[in-house]
C-alpha cells in the first residue's frame, strides 16, 4: 500500500472506535443512558486504551471482539423470542471466534467469563432455592450455540496449522505462548502479583479515583440484592476474571490487561449514574433546580474535566514518532538505489527493517559495520548504510570516501563510494 503505517494502524483504530460505541450501548442497556454515556467517555479517555488504539495493537482489536461477544451473549440471555436469542448467541460465537483468531488464548476470555457467570448464578440459585433456575436449560443451549459458532470460525485455521506443522505448531502455540508465558518468566516480562493495579492507575488516571468507590458500591449493590444485581454481577465477573487470571500469570505486559477496560468503564458509569440519581433526589427536593438541569450540568462538567485533562497530558497518548527518521531513510534507500542494493543498518530495530524495505538488509552494530566498510573499501565495492550522526562522523574520518546521502534528525543515510 502507499501508506503502510495507516494500513497497520487502521484496524486497531477502528476497533477502538467501535469498542467505545459498544461500551456505550452495553452500559446503556445494563444501567441506563447516563451510565452508558459515562462508560463510553471513561473508555475513550483511558490513556492506554487510546494510546494502543492509535498504535496498531492487536490487543485492542481482540478487546473489541471480546466486548462484542459478551454484549451479544447478554442480549441473547434477555431476548424474548427464540429467534432473537439464537441470533444473538450465534453473533456472540462469531466474535468469540474472531477474538481467538486475533490473540490466541486471550481470545478465550468470553468463554471463561460466560462459564463463570453461569456457574456462579446456578450455584446461588441452588443454595438459595435448592433447585436449578428456570433459565438453566436455555442458558446451556445458548452456551452450546455460542461455542459451536466460535468453533466454526477459529477451528479451521488451527487444524490447517497443525496439518502443516504438526507438533511444532502445538509446542510453539500452546507450549510457549500459553503454558510458558503463564508459568514462567518469559523474555524478562515478569512483574509483581498486583502490578496491574499500578497499570490501571496510570491508564485510567482521573477515572481510577472514581473506580475505587465504584467497585465498593458495586459489590454492596450485589450483596443488597438490588434490581441491578444480575447485571452488576455479570460485569464484576468479567472484570475480576481478566484481572485475576492475568495477575497470576508470570509474564506480564501493559497491553495484556486491555480486555478489562470496557468492564471497568461500565462499573464507573454505573457508580456515576447512581451517585447522580442520589444527588438529583436530594437537590430536586429543594425546588430551585430541575432534574434535567442537575444532570446536564453534572455531565457537562464531567466531559469538560476529562477532555481538558486529556489535552493537558496529551504527550502521554500522542507521543512523538520515535522511528520516523529511520523509516524515512529506509524508504529513501529503496527509492534511490533500488531493491537489489543491500542496506547495512547500525542499531535500527529489526522489525522496522522488515516492514519498510523490500530489499536485502543486514542489521548490525558500529564495530561490525566498521569492519564491513573496511573490507568494502579494500575490495573497492560500494556500500549503503544507516547510522547515527555521531557514528557517521567517526566513520568518515577513517573512510574519506563516505558521503552523506540524506539525514533525518540524528540519523544519516550514507554511501561508501568507489574511488
Amino acid at each position: 500500500p502507499d501508506d503502510p503505517e495507516l494500513a497497520v494502524r487502521l484496524p486497531s483504530a477502528i476497533a477502538g472506535f467501535f469498542s467505545v460505541l459498544v461500551t456505550y450501548f452495553f452500559g446503556k442497556r445494563l444501567f441506563g443512558k447516563t451510565a452508558g454515556f459515562i462508560s463510553g467517555l471513561a473508555l475513550l479517555t483511558s490513556f492506554h486504551f487510546l494510546y494502543y488504539s492509535r498504535l496498531g495493537m492487536l490487543d485492542v482489536t481482540c478487546t473489541f471482539f471480546v466486548l462484542a461477544s459478551l454484549y451479544f451473549y447478554h442480549l441473547g440471555m434477555s431476548a424474548l423470542s427464540a429467534r432473537r436469542k439464537y441470533m444473538n448467541y450465534a453473533l456472540s460465537g462469531l466474535f468469540f471466534g474472531l477474538a481467538v483468531l486475533t490473540k490466541g488464548v486471550i481470545g478465550l476470555f468470553p468463554l471463561i467469563i460466560i462459564i463463570l457467570y453461569q456457574a456462579t448464578t446456578i450455584a446461588y440459585e441452588l443454595v438459595k432455592w435448592r433447585r436449578l433456575p428456570k433459565t438453566f436449560k436455555g442458558s446451556m443451549y445458548g452456551l452450546a450455540l455460542t461455542l459451536f459458532t466460535s468453533l466454526i470460525v477459529f477451528l479451521p485455521w488451527h487444524l490447517k496449522m497443525y496439518q502443516l506443522y504438526g507438533n511444532e505448531f502445538v509446542g510453539a502455540y500452546l507450549g510457549y505462548h500459553v503454558v510458558e508465558r503463564a508459568t514462567m518468566e518469559v523474555e524478562d516480562k515478569t512483574a509483581p502479583l498486583f502490578w496491574y493495579v499500578t497499570v490501571l492507575k496510570v491508564s485510567m488516571r482521573l477515572w481510577f479515583i472514581a473506580l475505587l468507590p465504584a467497585i465498593v458500591f458495586g459489590l454492596y449493590s450485589v450483596l443488597k440484592r438490588t434490581g441491578d444485581r444480575r447485571n452488576l454481577w455479570f460485569v464484576a465477573v468479567w472484570a475480576f476474571a481478566v484481572f485475576i487470571l492475568l495477575s497470576v500469570a508470570k509474564s506480564k505486559l501493559v497491553w495484556y490487561i486491555m480486555p478489562i477496560y470496557p468492564a471497568l468503564a461500565i462499573i464507573v458509569g454505573y457508580f456515576y449514574s447512581s451517585a447522580l440519581s442520589f444527588a438529583d433526589r436530594k437537590l430536586s427536593a429543594l425546588k430551585f433546580v430541575t432534574s434535567f438541569q442537575i444532570k446536564a450540568v453534572a455531565i457537562y462538567v464531567t466531559v469538560c474535566v476529562s477532555l481538558l485533562y486529556l489535552v493537558q497530558t496529551k504527550e502521554l497518548v500522542y507521543t512523538s514518532d520515535l522511528t520516523g527518521p529511520q523509516a524515512k531513510l529506509i524508504k529513501l534507500k529503496d527509492q534511490t538505489y533500488g531493491l537489489s542494493q543491500k542496506l547495512y543498518s547500525d542499531r535500527v530495530e529489526f522489525p522496522l527493517l522488515l516492514f519498510y524495505t523490500k530489499g536485502p538488509f543486514v542489521a548490525t552494530d558500529f564495530m561490525p559495520l566498521r569492519e564491513v566498510l573496511g573490507q568494502a573499501d579494500k575490495d573497492r565495492v560500494g556500500l549503503v548504510f544507516i547510522t547515527k550522526e555521531r557514528r557517521f562522523k567517526k566513520l568518515s574520518q577513517e573512510f574519506p570516501n563516505i558521503k552523506r546521502i540524506a539525514s533525518e534528525k540524528e540519523w544519516y543515510l550514507g554511501e561508501l563510494t568507489v574511488l
